[in-house]
């Protein structure tokens, strides 16, 4: 299981902002391996699921209460970090064939 808060921006027409509302995201086996993985503060990501309300004591005696969604399925939408992208896979040399670089062709 891995949990992670997700933030939802409330911008209004006319550029009034608003606070982000807040939820409490849970994402369970497979799922949750891949989030823990690869999720970090400030990537973004769409996660789909059903939402419940749950409410707690805080520790100055108030009730709080806290939206919790539990992960169907979560898409990534921050763009791949640099590092991988700047070395491409290599892909193995089939038997029978020699591997040549291209800077040792004469064209």
């Amino acid at each position: 299981m891995c949990t992670f808060s997700l933030a939802v921006d409330n911008r209004r027409k006319g550029g009034e902002e608003q606070p982000p509302t807040w939820f409490r995201v849970s994402a369970w086996g497979k799922l949750g391996e891949v989030c823990q993985r690869y999720l970090d503060k400030g990537k973004q990501c769409t996660v789909v699921g059903p939402v419940s309300v749950s409410s707690y004591e805080s520790k100055d005696g108030g009730t709080r209460f806290s939206l919790d969604v539990r992960a169907d399925d979560v898409e990534f939408l921050s763009p791949k970090e640099q590092s991988d992208a700047a070395e491409p896979t290599k892909k193995p040399v089939p038997d029978g064939f020699t591997e040549v670089d291209d800077e040792s062709l004469p064209f």
